[in-house]
């Protein structure tokens, strides 16, 4: 971006927000920044080693998960990218429910050029809204927990891994945070 697009755009705010209100956005996102380095430089990366070995892994309670996609057309790489984000999944005991609300055919196409038998796909008539689409996919889950994603979230390749620890060690309910990319 060019020194003559932010004056702009910081101009065009200024005028349309005033000069008080700039400098607070102009804190808050110098603030996000700062963090952002600080948060990527802390990043946990997990060999692929170590996700061979957690695959392996036999655990003495055996726990099924039903991945819960609410879904109205999202754009295909988002959710190219959400789908094999599950499917590389350490910990392979799931269901991956996809309720389609949407408009078009994609969905269907994508989710039956992954070939899984874990992948659940429901069409729905459109204009349902995330509650009903998340509803029919609930509707159809038959895991021993419910985890939800959005059509464009992915996930680590150890995340199920992680949370079916923590179930492992009497956990009911596991809340996992999210990341803003």
């Amino acid at each position: 971006m060019s020194l003559s697009s932010i004056y702009q755009r910081t101009a065009s705010y200024i005028r349309r927000n005033g000069l008080k209100e700039t400098v607070y956005a102009g804190a808050d996102r110098l603030s996000e920044m700062c963090a952002d380095i600080r948060y990527n430089g802390s990043v946990r990366k997990v060999d692929s080693r170590e996700l061979e070995r957690q695959k392996k892994q036999t655990f003495e309670r055996s726990v099924k998960f039903s991945i819960l996609v609410p879904a109205f057309d999202p754009d295909p790489v988002f959710f190219r990218q959400m789908m094999e984000s599950v499917l590389a999944q350490s910990y392979e005991n799931f269901e991956l429910i996809i309720a389609d609300g949407g408009m078009k055919d994609d969905l269907r196409r994508m989710s039956v050029h992954f070939a899984d038998t874990r992948i659940k796909y429901r069409r729905l008539d459109p204009g349902g809204g995330i509650s009903a689409n998340t509803n029919a996919a609930l509707a159809e889950a038959s895991g021993d927990y419910v985890t939800l994603m959005d059509h464009d979230d992915f996930i680590e390749p150890d995340a199920l891994y992680e949370t079916v620890r923590a179930v492992q060690n009497g956990a009911d309910i596991v809340y996992t945070d999210e990341d803003k990319y």
